[in-house]
């Protein structure tokens, strides 16, 4: 029964190394380019999506706002007086590409 069982753990010992150095090999014989690739791939990523406003001078009644055509939140400049010029960016409730 002993020997059963110890020829069980090794095949399973031996299954486990084979496994391992043949994903090892294949890492190490990719190309540099995949390589690079597949490890950017694996890196996660932090995305903050943010607008950018780019204001020009106005009438004293204009302001310098945006508001997303998705979720409706509105994005302010502190300068009064401004008109909305370009926007840029994305939202950051709901990550929708700004756009004028």
């Amino acid at each position: 029964m002993k020997k059963i069982i110890f020829s069980a753990v090794a095949t399973l010992v031996v299954s486990a190394a084979a496994v391992v150095s043949v994903n090892a090999y294949n890492y190490y014989s990719m190309s540099p380019l995949m390589k690079t690739n597949l490890d950017a791939l694996a890196q996660n990523e932090v995305y903050e999506p943010r607008v950018y406003l780019e204001c020009e001078p106005g009438d004293e009644k204009d302001e310098c706002r945006y508001t997303c055509f998705s979720c409706r939140k509105e994005f302010y400049s502190l300068h009064r007086g401004a008109k909305l010029k370009s926007v840029s960016g994305a939202c950051d409730r709901c990550c929708s590409p700004a756009v004028k």
